[in-house]
């Protein structure tokens, strides 16, 4: 399961950030476009190592959220809120919100 993340390095030139995730089983470096949206981003790239790696996408992201609310300063039910503007959150969106009501 997801236990942290790290922003490694935000690249300016071509928009891209690199991500360190950290699960009980693995660690993985992966590199994404940035987006506008407070929080997407690092969603993005979250959903992007899970669905890679075949595992559970909505119960990683729950315990990611909290992360996340950290980092930026603001609730999680913000940063889900910004995140249904991304096409990647989408297919996760009701499984996500049925966790939230046990938060």
């Amino acid at each position: 399961m997801f236990r942290s993340y790290l922003q490694l390095t935000y690249r300016e030139s071509d928009k891209k950030v690199l991500y360190k995730i950290v699960d009980d089983e693995f660690e993985q470096v992966i590199l994404i476009w940035h987006s506008a949206e407070v929080g997407s981003t690092d969603i993005i790239a979250i959903i992007a190592v899970y669905e890679e790696r075949k595992l559970p996408v909505a119960a990683n992201l729950i315990r990611a959220l909290p992360h996340i609310s950290h980092r930026f300063g603001t609730s999680i039910q913000t940063i889900v809120e910004r995140c249904k503007k991304c096409k990647e959150y989408l297919p996760y969106k009701e499984d996500i919100d049925k966790y939230l009501v046990l938060l």
